[in-house]
């Protein structure tokens, strides 16, 4: 199940203004509250989500569990509540490291107001302490690009052993989605509802999971519009105009803006891709260590060889190949991926 859809705002509604030869009744959308979906994670003080994070007792507890990176610190934070349609984040916990375990500070900390501009989601085999120096590296490479400090919302997507993983992965490609991948829808809606652009970066196995996210976002989209067209006046009986082609006009305008309005909100970024055939709905860029030299290929990313889009660029994804080198896993996101998608992400900022 994929998280509740929240309050739409009015900001992409009203900017949805159908032109076809049809004569559609002017009637104000609707702006319904749709009550989100509660993040399912007890983060309260000696809770068993710092006990176990503490102890490492078991990495399914800590799954889509949100780390908020700033300069100075990375905290766990979670969504409170909806405020008018907008997500209204806190800090529970500051996460500090030791001896390569996280452990969890108590240190509430009211959110209201912030919001994310750049989200990433990790891939497989990732620990905890892992992701957490994941989550600083990425933040660093960002501020080298643009001279600046920028938070980062990083989803940590528990591993659940290689097989575990691959399996994962497998069922992922299915479109079996989970908490993680429902991070990612809320993320997304999120950003569409309020217009307000944000980076999904994504690496790995986060690549299947978001590129699920993103087809359930486009599908929800296009049902909010879909309703807000069903409920103009039915000009089908004015103008005698048959009701199947009606419909099947009102769904292709649907979907149309639908995938407009992520476009305008959302920039999608693939690491170490293994999605194999990608959503045409979302344009972005892919990016993967990849040779056309086939006495080099074993220093290549062989994930993206087996399981990913790495030799061409679609209609939606951009494909951008990496030179291999001789560092060793060319898979790895800190060492080979980071500094291209803090680069990716500058160019973005830089635009608007």
């Amino acid at each position: 199940m994929y998280a509740k859809k929240r309050s739409s705002s009015r900001c992409s509604l009203n900017s949805f203004q159908p032109t076809t030869s049809f004569s559609y009744a002017q009637q104000p959308f609707s702006t319904n509250k749709r009550q989100p979906k509660q993040q399912s994670r007890d983060s309260q003080p000696g809770s068993s989500l710092q006990k176990k994070m503490e102890s490492r007792v078991s990495l399914q507890d800590l799954d889509a569990t949100q780390y908020r990176v700033t300069k100075d610190k990375i905290q766990l934070v979670k969504i409170k509540e909806y405020r008018d349609g907008k997500p209204h984040y806190v800090a529970t916990h500051k996460v500090n490291i030791k001896n390569d375990i996280p452990e969890l500070e108590s240190e509430f900390e009211d959110l209201e107001g912030w919001y994310p501009r750049v989200t990433h989601i990790n891939g497989m085999n990732v620990q905890p302490a892992e992701a957490v120096k994941s989550g600083r590296n990425l933040h660093k490479e960002i501020a080298k690009e643009l001279g600046n400090h920028l938070d980062i919302l990083y989803t940590y997507s528990s591993t659940k052993g290689f097989i575990g993983d691959v399996q994962e992965c497998t069922e992922g490609k299915f479109g079996i989605s989970d908490l993680a991948t429902e991070r990612q829808v809320q993320i997304m809606l999120d950003a569409v509802h309020n217009c307000r652009r944000v980076t999904v970066s994504a690496h790995s196995r986060g690549t299947i999971k978001t590129d699920n996210a993103v087809r359930e976002v486009h599908s929800q989209l296009s049902n909010e519009y879909l309703e807000s067209l069903k409920k103009i006046e039915n000009t089908s009986e004015k103008q005698n105009i048959d009701t199947n082609e009606l419909n099947a006009e009102h769904k292709k305008l649907s979907d149309k803006k639908a995938s407009e309005d992520m476009n305008k909100y959302i920039q999608l970024i693939y690491a170490g891709n293994a999605v194999l055939f990608p959503s045409e709905v979302l344009k972005g860029d892919s990016y993967v260590v990849s040779t056309d030299n086939s006495l080099n290929i074993a220093n290549a990313d062989l994930v993206s060889y087996l399981t990913g889009k790495h030799y061409l660029s679609t209609s939606s994804m951009n494909l951008h190949k990496l030179e291999p080198n001789s560092k060793g896993n060319n898979h790895t996101f800190d060492q080979y991926y980071a500094e291209v998608v803090a680069k990716e992400i500058a160019r973005d900022m830089q635009r608007k």
